[in-house]
């Protein structure tokens, strides 16, 4: 009993007490707020994998239409099929003659997954394709009946100039790909350079 009253009548002890809940109330906010960090980080770390299978996705859709032998004007198309996962907000798809890249928020924080590009590819279609060659190599469009008469290092100097703009593509809705030649003539000799349009 008296160890009791002594104690009570001990400010000391009173102040070490006090001090070290207050230490335990710290360290357990300090635990928490860390708990909910990992967790956070976890699901954003697990965000960043899911839009990196979705840009993949693209990407080997269009190697694989790069890798087949051109067959005239047949077409191919992907569907995006992994655009609703929880995010706040649809993920947001974008294409260019460089890069896939994917975007979605997490915790009001932009996510981006970019894949280069294996083949060269261009985020317009076939007519849009043509008008440029044609207003960009007096009137000649590129086809075999229209060659271009320009070496290859100048035409892919334009098209690289104009497919390294960024093209947003809706990802409710279906993307069209297609392989198509451009042909081109230096002097008596016409080739062909292979190009992917990418496009809806």
């Amino acid at each position: 009993m008296n160890t009791f009253r002594d104690l009570c009548n001990d400010r000391s002890a009173w102040i070490d007490f006090v001090l070290s809940k207050t230490a335990l109330i710290i360290a357990s906010v300090i635990l928490i707020s860390a708990s909910y960090q990992l967790a956070q980080d976890l699901g954003g770390q697990h965000m960043e994998q899911e839009l990196d299978v979705i840009a993949l996705g693209l990407k080997y859709a269009i190697d694989d239409v790069g890798s087949l032998s051109y067959t005239g004007n047949e077409g191919h198309t992907y569907t995006f099929d992994r655009v609703d996962l929880g995010w706040e907000q649809p993920i947001k798809a974008y294409v260019s003659s460089e890069y896939v890249r994917i975007e979605a928020l997490h915790q009001e924080r932009p996510i981006h997954s970019v894949v280069p590009m294996t083949f060269r590819m261009l985020p317009f279609n076939e007519s849009t394709l043509r008008n440029l060659l044609s207003i960009n190599f007096a009137g000649q469009n590129g086809s075999m009946q229209e060659p271009l008469n320009s070496d290859c290092d100048q035409v892919m100097g334009t098209l690289a100039q104009t497919g390294s703009w960024e093209i947003l593509l809706n990802t409710s809705k279906t993307v069209c790909m297609k392989k198509t030649p451009i042909y081109i003539q230096n002097n008596s000799e016409v080739s062909s350079l292979d190009l992917i349009l990418v496009y809806q």
